[in-house]
Parts: structure tokens; C-alpha cells; sequence
């Protein structure tokens, strides 16, 4: 049959090449903001990936994580432990997926990480997407 109407279709992006983490042993959603889109009204699909690196801290990091959140809500999150500087397991790479079905209007959606004190880590190669789809089937 014929094909029907194009849906709707919009890409919001937000790169970082690399930057340290803020202090912020808090819950992540408090931490502060490491990457961000904002999105309109609709249904999104939303992806993120970053590597996180301990470039200072002698000993591992322990009990952290990234997240994506929206409206004080974690959407997404991923925990890591991380080995010493220069040593096994120093960095991660993270992938984080979620959506966000029928927004009434416009959210912003962000990428947050944790850091206990005393510690040095940054991230690298940040890339969060938001992608709007016409609609959010399942959970």
C-alpha cells in the first residue's frame, strides 16, 4: 500500500570532549551537570555514553555511578568501580539508554556523575542524544 505520513523526527545532541567530575558524594540526581539536552513536548528516545577515567586518586574509586535524569528523576544509571591511576581498570566506558513518553512540554534531560571526596576522575568522549519518536511502547 501507499506509505503513510513521516512521523515525527528531531535529534537534539550534546558533546564533550572531556572534563573533570565534580565533587558530589550525594545522591547523582544532586550531583552537578556534566552533559544536558532539552527536549520539547512528545515521546524521546535518550542515549548516552562516556568513558570515565581516574586520572588522580592512588587508591580505587569505589560506589560510583552515572546517571541520566530528568526532572530530579534518575532515568538511568550505571554503577563503576574503578582501579588506581595507571593501573588495571582505571577507565570505564558506560552506555546509558531510557525514553520519556508524552511530555506535556519542555524537560531537560542530563548526564550526572558521582565522586567521593578525594578523589580525581574525569570523563571523556561524552555524547548524550535525544531523539524524538512518535510513540513510547512498553515500560
Amino acid at each position: 500500500g501507499p506509505a503513510g505520513p513521516a512521523g515525527p523526527s528531531e535529534l537534539r545532541v550534546s558533546q564533550l570532549t572531556g572534563a573533570p567530575i565534580a565533587s558530589c558524594a550525594a545522591a547523582v540526581q544532586t550531583c552537578p551537570v556534566v552533559s544536558e539536552v532539552t527536549v520539547g513536548a512528545g515521546s524521546w528516545k535518550l542515549e548516552g555514553k562516556l568513558v570515565v577515567d581516574n586520572d588522580v586518586a592512588a587508591v580505587p574509586s569505589t560506589g560510583n555511578r552515572c546517571a541520566l535524569v530528568s526532572g530530579g528523576a534518575v532515568l538511568d544509571e550505571a554503577r563503576l568501580s574503578l582501579g588506581a591511576n595507571a593501573g588495571p581498570g582505571e577507565t570505564a566506558a558506560l552506555a546509558l539508554a531510557a525514553s520519556v513518553a508524552d511530555l506535556a512540554g519542555p524537560a531537560d534531560v542530563s548526564l550526572r556523575c558521582t565522586e567521593q571526596a578525594g578523589e580525581g576522575m574525569s570523563v571523556e568522549d561524552v555524547k548524550l542524544s535525544a531523539q524524538l519518536v512518535e510513540k513510547v511502547v512498553g515500560p
